[in-house]
């Protein structure tokens, strides 16, 4: 769902349950939901098979694989300079003006696609990084098998102090793209995922009926199984 990332701040989860089609609080009697800012935009998670109109099945979980940069293409990690180890950081590039203003990343480490970066969309979740195995001449040309996979070595290596070294390279990895005037310009791999995100959403889901004419109907749920939620 591409929408302003609402939740990324403190979420509610909300459990509820699907009573003839109508969506009700799980824990009340009378299954009134509870009193929700109007305009509020969350996700109704549930069990795949709870979802009986195929058309809107299909529309929400459909999977379609893009690709984003063959072979050879240049990518840029970025890391917090702060914690990087003396003896490496001669290793690392500076951060410059052709790249976006992110807080706590300050140096930057190049990696090369051995093969192909592709960017799984699924639906209405978010999308996923397929592929994109790589060489990172900083580490003496070491081999990775992912983005993430690059980052991590990049991280054992270089911040040896950090806890964890794993990141969202989403947010960490930069891709090479001109503005419109020709000049070279450094951007998020979040952005290039949000925008197919946008794409795909206008093309599948807004673009079309998703709730066929012919919905099954409501059917009740077995007891035991998994229970929904609401998500704000």
């Amino acid at each position: 769902m591409h929408v302003p990332d609402v939740l990324a701040g403190k979420t509610v989860h909300i459990p509820v349950r699907i009573v003839k089609g109508r969506v009700t609080f799980f824990y009340s009697k009378r299954g009134t939901m509870p009193t929700l800012q109007d305009g509020a935009v969350g996700e109704l998670v549930l069990p795949e098979y709870a979802v009986l109109d195929e058309t809107a099945k299909h529309a929400i979980t459909e999977e379609r694989q893009v690709q984003l940069f063959d072979k050879g293409e240049r990518i840029r990690l970025g890391f917090n300079g702060n914690l990087i180890d003396r003896d490496y950081l001669k290793r690392t590039e500076e951060w410059d003006d052709a790249l976006p203003v992110v807080a706590g990343l300050t140096r930057l480490v190049s990696v090369l696609l051995d093969k192909p970066l592709f960017l799984l969309l699924r639906g209405t979740k978010k999308a996923q990084l397929r592929g994109g195995a790589c060489e990172i001449p900083a580490l003496d040309r070491e081999k990775a098998g992912s983005l993430n996979h690059a980052y991590t070595l990049v991280s054992e290596r270089f911040q040896p102090s950090r806890r964890s070294h794993t990141g969202n390279v989403f947010r960490v990895a930069f891709y090479r793209e001109p503005d419109k005037e020709g000049k070279e310009r450094w951007r998020r791999l979040a952005d290039l995922r949000d925008r197919h995100e946008a794409e795909y959403e206008r093309e599948a889901l807004l673009g079309t009926d998703v709730v066929g004419p012919h919905s099954a109907p409501p059917q009740p749920m077995s007891p035991g199984r998994d229970q929904p939620r609401l998500q704000f």
